[in-house]
């Protein structure tokens, strides 16, 4: 029944390049050796990446964030560059050998400290190594494949603004993700994002809809098209993550 519910590297940049449709990232280049085939292939419906051998898929972030992905293959997984080109300093975290069909790696950008994240997926992360050096505001992260003669897949790739420092709870609010998780593949998908506060997802009993509040309205988000309606709640406008769909 399906459920949904450190290391510092120089290396010479060959080739760079725009695809039409890649995801949350804005370009790829090859890293020393030119890969064989398509350097990048995206599947929009799953949102996971298959990069070929020596690829590097970057876009330019700044500030503090969270940098997260499942790798499968050794050899592969987050890179941060400092600028684009054949001398660039860069910092990677790497998918373990033998560490099973998905390994999750994870940076963590605090001011001028990264932190490193790792586990076999469905293990709970180990932190590891910790970076302090200046840092640009703005750095290129990506994801990398660095054996030339391996293609290595992505998944639930995320790259998030962790909560800014004086945040007051139920005051202030970040952006959110609203997310379909299989719980038996564990592969999410996202089907909404925005810059409110979105609480509370409620399947309805026929599974094709998503009720959720925002802003103390509640909306209808319907999974076959991902079309969203306003609730007529008539004098409730102020609805918080304890809403109900019945009392029944």
């Amino acid at each position: 029944m399906l459920i949904r519910a450190l290391i510092f590297l120089l290396m010479p940049l060959t080739s760079f390049a725009q695809s039409p449709d890649l995801g949350i990232f804005d370009r790829y280049l090859s890293l020393g050796d030119a890969p064989t085939g398509e350097p990048v292939n995206y599947d929009a419906e799953t949102e996971t990446y298959r990069l070929a051998g020596g690829t590097y898929l970057w876009t330019s972030v700044q500030g503090d964030f969270i940098f997260r992905a499942e790798v499968s293959g050794p050899g592969a997984g987050l890179r941060l560059a400092d600028h684009l080109s054949a001398d660039a300093p860069a910092f990677t975290l790497e998918a373990e050998d033998g560490a099973g069909e998905w390994f999750v790696v994870e940076i963590r950008r605090e001011g001028d400290t990264l932190r490193t994240f790792t586990a076999p997926f469905g293990e709970p992360l180990r932190e590891g190594a910790v970076q302090a050096s200046e840092l640009r505001n703005e750095l290129f992260a990506g994801l990398f494949s660095g054996d030339v003669a391996q293609v290595t897949s992505f998944r639930n790739v995320r790259l998030s603004k962790p909560a800014f420092k004086d945040l007051v709870p139920y005051r202030d609010y970040l952006p959110s993700r609203l997310e379909l998780l299989d719980v038996e593949t564990g592969l999410r998908t996202v089907l909404l994002t925005s810059d409110h506060s979105l609480q509370a997802p409620n399947w309805t009993l026929d599974g094709a809809y998503l009720i959720y509040n925002s802003n103390g309205y509640l909306y209808r988000y319907r999974l076959v098209d991902g079309h969203v309606e306003t609730l007529n709640t008539g004098f409730a406008i102020r609805n918080n993550n304890d809403h109900v769909l019945s009392f029944d």
